[in-house]
C-alpha cells in the first residue's frame, strides 16, 4: 500500500502480496507460499543488491512470534541472515552497529514499543531499521512513527506484508483466536462485530498472500456467515482499490476467470455435533485424549501399566519442556516431524501397522549397510559386529527414537480408549449421528436415552465424556423431552456438576433446540428420510461402525466439487460469470465423491477387530537397540457387532483399507499438481481435527487445492469449556481466565530461561569479553537472545 507521505525519503512504503510465489512454476501449498513470503520477500530481500550479506537483529512482538513460528524454523531464520531474535515486549541489549528488522502487528501497544526504542537519538537501540507490519497500519499508528525523528531517520523499509494468520499445516491456517467462540455466540454479542471485522481483515491478508481474489459463497441460513462474507467482500475491494499493482489468479485482459478461487464462509453453529464426536484418526485422537497444546505434546514416558494420569496435570500446559530426567516427555507434533505428517490423517489402527512395518524396514536397511561395510569371511555379520554397528549408527538411533515416541503416544491413546470406554461411547455416538445402529436398525429417542443412561452410570466414563454424549443426543434429536434429560443427568455417576450442565444448556446459543415439539419432530422426520435410507445402506456394508459419520464441512466441500452445492442454500455475494461454472472439474479418480463420502473406503473395522483382540507379547530385554513392539489394544474389545462386513467380505474391505493407507502415505511425499481453481473454506468459531482429515480426503479424491481455515482449532475439551461462557456477562470471565493462563505460561517460560541462562554463565568461555559491551558478530559466534523467543516453543528446531 503506497502512502502519499513517507516518514523518510529513504524508507520504502509498500504492501506485498506474495506476488509470483504461486505463479509460473510448480504448484506450492499455502504454507510454502507463506514461508517464502517470510524468508524471500521479507528477510532475504534486504540483502539483494548488497556486496555482502549482513547479519541483522529480528524483533518480533507476540503476534508476529506466533505467525512466523508456525511457518518457519529457527534454522530458516538464521539462514536468512538473522543473527539474533528478540522479543519486542522485553528489555533488550542495544546493538547500535546492527540493522534491525521489526515484524509486528500494528497495534497501539506494539507501535509504542517500536518508537520507545528510538526515543533518545543518542541511545538508539539499533542502526538502520526495517519495519514490516502483519496487516494494514492505522493512520494514528503511522502518525506516531512519523513523530519519532530518530526512528524515521533510520527507516530503510516500512511495509505491510499481509501475513496475519498462522499457516500450521500445508493447507490449514487459523487466526489464533481461541476466544472467537465466546465472542461470536455470547448472549450479549458485545464483541461480535469486532470479531467479524478482525476475521474479515485477516482473510484479506491470506487471500492477498495467495494472490487470490475469490468468489465468495456463504451459508444462507447463518446470519453470521452472511455478515462475514459481505464484510470480507467489502474489505477486499478496498484493498484492491488501494493496491493498484495487485494481481490475482485469473486477472488481466486475457485472464481466465474460472481460475479465480472460491471462498466458502461457514460458522460453527452449522455443525455443533462434530466437536463433541470421538474420532479414531490419529491427529484428532491425540488432540482429544493426550495433553497437546499448540502442537506441543506432554506425555508419560514410562510403561503404560504404570500410567495413572501423570501427564494430565493442568499445570503441565503452562510449564516449559520438562527436564530429561522427568517421567514426562515432550514432543512437537507439527510439519517438522515427517512421521506425524505421514500418519496424522490415518486411522489409529493403520498408524500401529505402519509404525511396525517402517521399523522392520529400517532394520533391514541398517543391516544391509552394515553387511557392506564389514563382515565375516562367509559374508555374514557376527552378533557382536551387529550389536556394535547398530549402537554406533546415529541414523538408526534417530529413527528408533522418533518411532519410539509415536509408539508411546499410540500406546497411551489406546490405553485411554480402554479406560474411558471410548469404544462403547463412539458406537452410540454414530448411532445418534447417522440415525441407525451398526446393525442398520433405527432407535427411538427413549431407547437412545436408555442406552445413554446405561453408559453414564459407569464412573470410569467421567464428566466430560458424559457431557459429550448427552450433547450429541440433544443436537441430533432436535430437542429432547424434559423427563429424558432429567433422567439422564440423574443417572450420571458421579452426578454432573452444575458447570457441566450449564455447558449443555448453552448449546442453545449455537441454535440447538433443547426441548422437543410435535411440529419440529414432523419436520425432522421428513428431512431425515433419505439420510436414514443411505445410513442403513452404509451400516450394512461398512467395516467400521465407529466411523460412519461424515462431518458436514466435508459434505459441503464434496458437493461443491461435484457441482451439487445448491446456490439457493450457499449463494454468492456476487454471482460469477456464467463461464466460471464454479471452477470445478471432474474427480481425478474413478467414482463420485458423493458416494465416497457416504461410504468411506477407509473403513477400518475387520483389521481393527483383529488388532483389538490380539494379546501383547513381551520380549526378553536386549542390550542392542531394537524397534519397540507396536501397542496392542485391550483383548476382546470388538469394533463392530458383526464379524465381517457384507457385500464383499472382510478380505475385500481389507484390500481397500490397505490401498487407502498406501495412497495417503504416497500422497504425503509425492509432489502434487492440483487441477482447477483453489477452494478456501473458512469456519468462524473453530474447526476440528476430524474435519481437517475429512477435508484432506476430499482434496486428494478430486486433486484440488483446498485451503481450510478457522478462527482457531478446537478439541472437545476446549469446545465444552467455551460453552460455559456463552451466557450474558460471562464473556469477561473467559477473557480474564485466558489472560491468567497466558501470564502463567509466560512466567513459567521466563523462569526456565533464567535457569538456563544461569547454567550458561557457568559454562561461559573464560576468554570471552568481560566488559559487558556488545561483542563482534560472526557466523560462528552470535549474540544470545535476551527475549527468549527460541525458548517459547513457537519455532521448530
Amino acid at each position: 500500500m503506497a502512502y502519499s507521505a513517507a516518514p523518510a525519503s529513504s524508507a520504502s512504503m509498500m504492501a506485498f502480496s506474495g506476488s509470483e510465489l504461486s505463479q509460473g512454476g510448480e504448484w506450492q501449498s499455502m504454507r510454502e507460499i507463506t514461508r517464502r513470503a517470510i524468508l524471500d520477500d521479507m528477510l532475504r530481500s534486504l540483502n539483494r543488491g548488497a556486496k555482502e550479506a549482513a547479519y541483522r537483529v529480528l524483533v518480533l512482538d507476540q503476534r508476529a512470534t506466533r505467525v512466523l513460528g508456525a511457518a518457519v524454523r529457527v534454522f530458516d531464520i538464521t539462514d536468512a541472515g538473522i543473527a539474533l531474535v528478540e522479543s519486542l515486549e522485553k528489555k533488550r541489549q542495544p546493538f547500535p552497529e546492527l540493522e534491525a528488522v521489526y515484524v509486528i502487528d500494528p497495534t497501539a501497544v506494539s507501535v509504542d514499543h517500536l518508537c520507545s526504542d528510538f526515543e533518545d537519538a543518542q541511545k538508539a537501540r539499533y542502526g538502520r531499521v526495517h519495519v514490516f507490519f502483519l496487516r494494514t497500519v492505522g493512520d494514528e499508528e503511522l502518525a506516531k512513527i512519523k513523530s519519532t525523528p530518530a526512528l524515521t531517520r533510520r527507516l530503510a523499509t516500512l511495509s505491510e506484508v499481509n501475513l496475519n494468520y498462522m499457516a500450521v499445516e500445508e493447507n490449514v491456517f487459523h487466526f489464533d483466536r481461541p476466544a472467537a467462540l465466546v465472542e461470536l455466540y455470547n448472549e450479549g454479542r458485545t464483541y461480535r462485530s469486532a470479531c467479524i471485522s478482525s476475521m474479515a481483515e485477516n482473510l484479506v491478508t491470506l487471500c492477498a498472500t495467495l494472490n487470490e481474489y475469490p468468489f465468495v459463497r456463504y451459508d444462507a441460513d447463518s446470519p453470521l456467515s452472511v455478515e462475514l462474507a459481505n464484510t470480507f467482500d467489502q474489505r477486499f475491494k478496498t484493498f484492491i482499490n488501494s493496491n493498484s499493482d495487485f494481481t490475482w489468479r485469473g486477472s488481466g485482459a486475457n485472464g481466465n476467470q474460472s481460475m479465480r478461487a472460491t471462498l466458502i464462509v461457514l460458522d460453527r453453529a452449522a455443525d455443533p455435533a462434530t466437536p463433541l464426536l470421538h474420532s479414531f484418526v490419529y491427529q484428532a485422537l491425540a488432540n482429544d485424549v493426550l495433553n497437546v497444546h499448540d502442537g506441543l505434546c506432554r506425555y508419560f514416558k514410562g510403561p503404560v501399566d504404570r500410567y495413572n494420569g501423570q501427564d494430565e496435570d493442568p499445570r503441565l500446559v503452562v510449564e516449559p519442556i520438562p527436564d530429561k530426567d522427568s517421567e514426562i516427555g515432550a514432543c512437537l507434533l507439527n510439519e517438522d516431524d515427517p512421521l506425524w505428517v505421514d500418519f496424522r490423517h490415518l486411522h489409529i489402527r493403520q498408524v500401529i501397522e505402519n509404525l511396525n512395518a517402517d521399523l522392520q524396514t529400517y532394520m533391514g536397511t541398517s543391516v544391509h549397510k552394515m553387511n557392506r561395510s564389514g563382515a565375516e569371511p562367509n559374508g555374514e555379520l557376527s552378533v557382536e559386529d551387529l550389536q556394535r554397528a547398530v549402537r554406533e549408527l546415529p541414523e538408526y538411533k534417530e529413527l528408533i527414537a522418533r518411532h519410539g515416541t509415536h509408539l508411546q503416544l499410540v500406546r497411551l491413546c489406546m490405553h485411554k480408549i480402554t479406560m474411558r470406554r471410548i469404544l462403547d461411547l463412539a458406537l452410540l455416538e454414530q448411532t445418534m449421528l447417522t440415525g441407525v445402529t451398526e446393525n442398520a436398525r433405527e432407535l427411538s429417542g427413549s431407547a437412545l436415552a436408555t442406552e445413554i443412561m446405561s453408559l453414564v452410570r459407569d464412573p470410569t466414563v467421567g464428566h466430560m465424556e458424559t457431557a459429550r454424549l448427552v450433547g450429541i443426543y440433544m443436537i441430533t434429536q432436535a430437542g429432547i423431552r424434559e423427563d429424558d434429560r432429567r433422567h439422564i443427568l440423574e443417572s450420571a455417576n458421579p452426578p454432573l456438576p452444575l458447570a457441566v450442565q450449564t455447558m449443555l444448556l448453552n448449546l442453545s446459543y449455537l441454535g440447538v433446540q433443547l426441548s422437543t415439539s410435535t411440529s419440529s419432530r414432523k419436520v425432522k422426520d421428513a428431512a431425515r428420510k433419505e439420510r436414514i435410507k443411505a445410513a442403513k445402506q452404509l451400516a450394512e456394508t461398512t467395516t467400521d461402525a465407529r466411523s460412519r459419520h461424515t462431518p458436514l464441512l466435508a459434505e459441503i466441500l464434496a458437493k461443491l466439487c461435484n457441482k451439487q452445492l445448491p446456490r439457493e442454500d450457499y449463494p454468492y455475494v456476487m454471482d460469477p460469470p456464467v463461464s466460471v461454472d464454479d471452477g470445478i472439474i471432474a474427480p481425478s479418480s474413478s467414482g463420485s465423491m458423493t458416494a465416497g463420502m457416504e461410504e468411506p473406503k477407509s473403513s477400518f473395522g475387520s483389521a481393527f477387530v483383529k488388532a483389538f483382540r490380539a494379546t501383547r507379547k513381551t520380549d526378553e530385554p536386549s542390550s542392542t537397540p531394537s524397534p519397540p513392539s507396536p501397542p496392542t489394544p485391550p483383548e476382546g474389545a470388538p469394533l463392530s457387532a458383526r464379524t465381517r462386513p457384507k457385500n464383499g467380505g472382510a478380505a475385500t474391505a481389507r484390500k481397500k483399507e490397505e490401498a487407502e493407507s498406501a495412497g495417503l502415505r504416497k500422497a504425503v511425499t509425492e509432489k502434487r499438481n492440483p487441477r482447477g481453481s483453489r477452494v478456501i473454506v473458512f469456519v468462524a468459531g473453530g474447526a476440528t481435527h476430524a474435519e481437517l482429515a475429512a477435508i484432506h480426503k476430499v482434496m486428494r479424491t478430486f486433486n484440488r487445492d483446498v485451503v481450510v481455515g478457522s478462527t482457531h482449532l478446537l478439541n472437545p475439551e476446549s469446545f465444552l469449556h467455551s460453552l460455559k461462557f456463552l451466557e450474558h456477562n460471562r464473556d469477561m470471565a473467559y477473557f480474564t481466565e485466558l489472560a491468567d493462563f497466558e501470564r502463567a505460561k509466560k512466567e513459567a517460560i521466563e523462569a526456565r530461561l533464567k535457569k538456563e541462562a544461569a547454567r550458561d554463565v557457568e559454562d561461559e568461555d573464560p576468554d570471552a569479553a568481560s566488559d559487558g559491551g556488545p561483542r563482534p558478530i560472526s557466523p560462528r559466534k552470535r549474540p544470545k537472545s535476551s527475549g527468549g523467543i527460541f525458548g517459547c516453543g513457537c519455532f521448530g528446531n
